[in-house]
């Protein structure tokens, strides 16, 4: 992507994903005294939708990407549904200053034996002056490749495209049917991306194109607990993005064990760069804390390759201790951190954390938030419990779940500048007052009962 080129992620809009049938989020809100970054907070009852979202944008990254749907994706889908949808909005700056709106729409269906397949896609843009068009959209409603069928359209471009390729429709149709047997997006590959190269009849649609396949590779991170490379006490993803002036290095994470590692050269350089660059930032986090590298002499394996053996430790005041050791806030900020710091620096990098708050110190969130939010460049998306965030971030920031399934995600109305928003969500919770009920009510006295029911039906087993 050009360094002339920026992206930015306005809205998302979800239907029939895990428990929301419905839900809009803004996500490109930025403070007047801020450096451009726009934080965005989402809060709300246990199993009410947080991870929904989060999981939608580790989707729309995988289809940007040219990468498979997640295997699992079938058990995302609202149980009652057959399909699901997600929306976004980009807000796409190309050379010379020309600002676009660019809206994707991704539609899955599932199929049988708890499989998936994209059914549908659409590209929209338009411009400050002029309506929006549809560029280029995919529709099988059946979920099957019809193989004389040529899904793409609208005709309109395919007749501009004709122009320069009399074959087009054609290779259309081989391209559909290797997306459609790797379960990628039909739009967003190599392939194709190679095709419109020399087919589109107006280079702007290539140069729109080729950026969002750009942004989804190396400008989206997405940090899920509940992904396949989630941290947990003995690994460490580490996520990052390392920018030279000659290349752009990105990898969402990058598997080192708490214990004792073995990877190639090429690997172990860029591993150490990562800790190089996040050692930078972490004792003013966590004041007296380094972060150090502790390695072996290489070994050479079966295949007589040299590998280099390494283990992470940590460095407090000159004690050194294997991190395996550290707390899992410690770990988790660890996990973070790169990512972080290419969204504080870089304005399109989108960052999505789940549980943010995990393990992290309440003060130190709201802190770390706070100077992200004033002084940052990029986007950030998190969802949290821990409600500091809620007294150090602007109302303007923050979406709370709902327990209306139509309308998952607002923004609370009616607060004045001075209203401290963590007390205003309690007080919500327990009055109301919004247009939407943030919580589905608990029974203190339910819960006792069933912890006493609970006990007696141990105690019948004896």
């Amino acid at each position: 992507m050009n360094k002339d080129t920026a992206i930015r992620i306005n809205s998302i809009e979800i239907n029939n994903i895990k428990n929301v049938i419905n839900g809009t989020v803004s996500l490109n809100e930025i403070q007047k005294d801020s450096n451009g970054a726009s934080v965005t907070g989402v809060y709300g009852q246990n199993g009410s939708g947080k991870t929904a979202l989060v999981w939608s944008i580790g989707l729309l990254k995988n289809a940007l990407s040219g990468i498979a749907l997640p295997n699992d994706t079938a058990f995302y889908i609202f149980q009652n549904k057959e399909q699901a949808s997600i929306k976004v909005e980009f807000i796409v700056s190309l050379k010379e200053n020309k600002v676009f709106n660019v809206w994707y729409t991704l539609v899955i269906k599932r199929l049988e034996g708890n499989k998936t397949s994209i059914v549908s896609e659409k590209v929209d843009f338009k411009t400050a002056e002029a309506k929006k068009i549809t560029i280029l959209d995919v529709e099988s409603d059946s979920g099957e490749v019809e193989l004389d069928k040529c899904l793409y359209g609208p005709e309109s471009r395919l007749k501009e495209m004709t122009k320069k390729d009399k074959q087009i429709k054609q290779k259309l149709m081989v391209l559909q049917a290797l997306a459609k047997e790797k379960n990628i997006s039909y739009i967003f590959n190599e392939s194709l991306l190679n095709l419109l190269k020399t087919s589109f009849q107006e280079d702007l649609y290539f140069d729109i194109f080729s950026a969002l396949l750009f942004y989804g590779r190396m400008n989206l991170f997405v940090l899920n607990k509940n992904s396949e490379t989630s941290f947990n006490m003995y690994l460490l993803p580490l996520s990052m993005r390392l920018e030279s002036d000659k290349v752009v290095t990105k990898c969402d994470a990058i598997p080192v064990g708490l214990g004792q590692n073995s990877c190639d050269e090429k690997t172990f350089n860029t591993i150490d760069k990562i800790i190089r660059q996040i050692d930078v930032l972490i004792g003013t986090i966590i004041p007296g804390l380094n972060i150090e590298i502790i390695k072996s002499v290489p070994q050479l394996n079966e295949k007589a390759e040299t590998k280099v053996v390494f283990e992470l430790a940590s460095n407090r005041n000159g004690i050194i201790t294997p991190l395996r050791y550290e707390s899992e806030g410690v770990k988790k900020i660890l996990c973070i951190l790169s990512s972080l710091i290419a969204m504080y620096n870089d304005s399109s990098i989108f960052v999505a954390i789940d549980e943010m708050d995990s393990g992290i110190f309440e003060y130190l969130l709201g802190e770390f938030l706070s100077v992200v939010n004033k002084t940052g460049k990029g986007q950030l998306l998190f969802t949290s419990h821990n409600m500091r965030p809620l007294e150090v971030l602007d109302k303007s920031n923050i979406y709370f779940t709902t327990t209306n399934p139509e309308n998952k995600y607002i923004q609370f109305t009616g607060i004045k500048s001075n209203n401290n928003l963590r007390s205003t969500l309690l007080r919500t919770i327990d009055l109301g007052g919004q247009k939407e009920s943030v919580y589905e009510n608990t029974s203190s006295y339910q819960i006792g009962k069933a912890f006493r029911k609970a006990g007696e039906l141990v105690d019948d087993r004896k």
